[in-house]
């Protein structure tokens, strides 16, 4: 006769976690309804550094196409300036701004002449980003300067001085949440309305710092019970509650009249195992 002592299951947990990605994309982003927009807003400040201050009007102006999606601040315009739009038309160009089909387009100036327009991106979540894009001339005579921001410190900065020219930017940063990125056109110096519009293209895409398969294992399980004084033990396994033989694990293990342990390493590829402790009679 047998004397089972315990019946012990013993699953070994496996999480797959993948990797995962992101991306954001201001042109494709832009909205018509909503500032913030998401991760996007889009602001002016008077200077390059100073704080960016949320456009709170959107509309569409009876100016250039009549399809220029705008966002600007009624109190502080000087022709429509500054502000961040998009042309919803096809390209478009009357000999003085010369729209692409869907640009996205920054204009500085304001009152003061000296105002930014801002397209602000924030980070969701600590991760390595991926940027990419370009600002490019999107007026005749165009007369600028482009930056980007990094939490308010220029990473990026250059010049759009004449028809057809364009400034590429990319790099690949960790950043924290919260952070954000600025993407800003100005007047470069010259302070009064004059020729500004600036495209500007800017993809982000966020991976995870790694992208490994990873899983949460039990590597070692830990079979206890309450022995007798002097008695043998044995302790077997097996995968299923029924319907495969029991192996032995440990055999001959005797009882110290108090509690006893033992152990076992399962192989990574056994999605579990049973386990029971058995003494023989006398």
């Amino acid at each position: 006769m047998k004397a089972m002592i315990s019946l012990l299951p013993a699953c070994l947990l496996a999480v797959s976690a993948p990797g995962w990605a992101q991306l954001w994309d201001a042109r494709r982003d832009f909205s018509t309804n909503s500032n913030p927009n998401g991760q996007w807003s889009y602001g002016w400040s008077t200077g390059l550094t100073n704080p960016v201050v949320l456009f709170p009007r959107f509309h569409v102006p009876e100016v250039n196409n009549g399809q220029q999606e705008m966002w600007d601040a009624p109190a502080n315009s000087k022709a429509f300036s500054p502000s961040v739009s998009r042309n919803a038309g096809d390209d478009y160009d009357d000999g003085n701004v010369t729209f692409k089909a869907g640009a996205l387009l920054l204009h500085g100036c304001g009152t003061s002449g000296s105002d930014y327009a801002h397209v602000v991106w924030t980070a969701p979540v600590a991760s390595r980003y991926q940027v990419t894009g370009w600002f490019y001339a999107q007026q005749n005579g165009v007369w600028a300067d482009v930056h980007v921001l990094l939490n308010g410190r220029p990473i990026f900065s250059d010049l759009i001085l004449g028809n057809d020219q364009l400034r590429r930017f990319g790099w690949n940063q960790r950043l924290a949440a919260g952070d954000t990125l600025t993407f800003s056109v100005g007047p470069y110096n010259w302070l009064g309305l004059h020729p500004g519009n600036v495209g500007l293209e800017a993809i982000i895409e966020a991976t995870p710092f790694y992208r490994p398969e990873s899983s949460i294992r039990v590597s070692e399980v830990e079979i206890c019970w309450q022995s007798e004084t002097n008695a043998l033990y044995r302790v077997e396994y097996r995968s299923e509650v029924t319907g495969s033989e029991w192996l032995p694990l440990h055999t001959n293990l005797v009882g110290t009249g108090g509690r006893m342990c033992a152990t076992d390493r399962p192989a990574p590829d056994q999605p579990q195992r049973f386990y029971r402790v058995i003494s023989p009679d006398p």
